[in-house]
């Protein structure tokens, strides 16, 4: 019998939990998933390395999917003169990389998700990065 590589068996286990995730989430109310999402935008406000960071990528939210709705912090950590970043995928190579972008320099360029244009400056160096489940 061979053995799973173990790279295969991590990428299918992320995408279970993944499923299951969305699953859940799908079955939450709108305020409740209001609720959730400014609790956790206070929660990593409060956390140490967010005071010093100076750079950090965010995810936009895709809200119909129920995804936590980080623009509060945006918001927050824009007052406070920190930079933001949000991932982009090259349509060429689908290589992702960080560009500084603000809400209005996002679009979805048809992978599901709003991300910077091409022509926003990449993030060479990040001091924090935010991800989704």
């Amino acid at each position: 019998m061979s053995e799973i590589p173990y790279d295969l068996v991590a990428r299918r286990a992320k995408a279970e939990l993944r499923k299951r995730l969305r699953g859940l989430r799908n079955t939450h109310p709108e305020p409740a998933c209001a609720a959730r999402s400014a609790k956790i935008v206070a929660r990593l406000l409060d956390l140490e390395g967010m005071a010093d960071a100076k750079r950090v990528a965010l995810f936009w939210p895709i809200l119909e999917k129920r995804e936590i709705d980080l623009r509060p912090l945006d918001a927050e950590l824009r007052s406070r003169g920190k930079e933001i970043a949000y991932p982009a995928i090259d349509q060429e190579t689908n290589v992702m990389t960080f560009r500084f972008a603000t809400a209005s320099d996002l679009e979805e360029r048809g992978l599901g998700f709003a991300e910077p244009l091409a022509s926003a400056t990449e993030a060479e160096a990040l001091d924090l990065i935010v991800v989704p489940a």
